[in-house]
């Protein structure tokens, strides 16, 4: 059924979401399932950006992840992942692609960005606020906390955020 993710991600309420270790989500995950993923990096690293930790939310499933990442797990968390092919729903995943590169990780590939889609849609907006696209395309809110007169940038990731590109996904496509 096409239309089974979609129906699946439009029922979610974020009441329904578990939130489980790393390694009970990719017990769950099946294989190129559909996921979205947030990589949150350290920026003042540049030549060799430190990755601090992952984010995953299945719709599927229901299911909610943040790791932190340390040198020690990173590569085993994301061969993990990797082995698992997932097509993978981000917002501004390249800063996350290239840190996972300049970490000798490669093999993780995204699937939808959506400011990218964004971007396409309307290219003259200056900045691409999740709690902006949500709004304009969703009719919803992000969460109590959210500035929708801001340009965020994702400085603070979560489950609402996550939740937010999983809808969004379903709009673009």
């Amino acid at each position: 059924n096409d239309n089974s993710a979609y129906e699946i991600a439009g029922s979610i309420k974020l009441d329904d979401i578990k939130t489980v270790d790393y390694s009970e989500f990719i017990k769950e995950l099946d294989d190129e399932e559909e996921v979205v993923i947030h990589i949150n990096t350290d920026n003042n690293h540049l030549a060799m950006p430190r990755i601090n930790e992952i984010l995953l939310f299945s719709a599927r499933t229901k299911l909610f992840t943040r790791t932190i990442m340390t040198p020690m797990n990173l590569n085993l968390c994301v061969e993990e992942l990797i082995q698992k092919n997932p097509k993978l729903i981000a917002y501004d995943i390249k800063a996350g692609i290239y840190s996972l590169i300049m970490n000798g990780i490669s093999g993780l590939n995204s699937h939808h960005d959506v400011k990218i889609a964004e971007y396409l849609i309307d290219p003259n907006v200056s900045k691409y606020s999740l709690a902006k696209m949500l709004l304009k395309h969703c009719g919803q809110h992000l969460g109590p906390d959210e500035d929708v007169s801001s340009g965020d940038t994702f400085d603070s990731y979560g489950i609402e955020d996550n939740f937010a590109l999983d809808r969004l996904y379903f709009i673009y496509m």
